[in-house]
């Protein structure tokens, strides 16, 4: 599989969901059934060799995630300092 260069997105629709795969550092393919398409929103990237950014065309998918991301890292970061006891047994995520 031949890599991309950055910013291209390939967008699926099905009856239910959508998928949105797109390449940054690697691959990455997010599915919703609750956010939309457009409208798109202008994102920058570094392009590697060049000083400056590019600027691209980025889906409201995406750019929510990205928004909303830090809230998910800060939880799964949190769970790490707390055991969790199941049947007398203590499990470490």
């Amino acid at each position: 599989m031949r890599k991309k260069e950055r910013g291209p997105t390939d967008i699926v629709f099905d009856d239910k969901m959508f998928f949105v795969r797109g390449n940054d550092n690697s691959n990455v393919t997010l599915a919703t059934h609750l956010s939309t398409l457009e409208p798109f929103l202008d994102g920058e990237r570094r392009v590697r060799g060049h000083k400056d950014k590019t600027n691209v065309k980025v889906p409201n998918l995406k750019n929510s995630y990205n928004k909303h991301r830090e809230f998910l890292d800060n939880h799964d970061w949190f769970t790490g300092f707390h055991s969790i006891v199941i049947s007398g047994n203590t499990w470490y995520w």
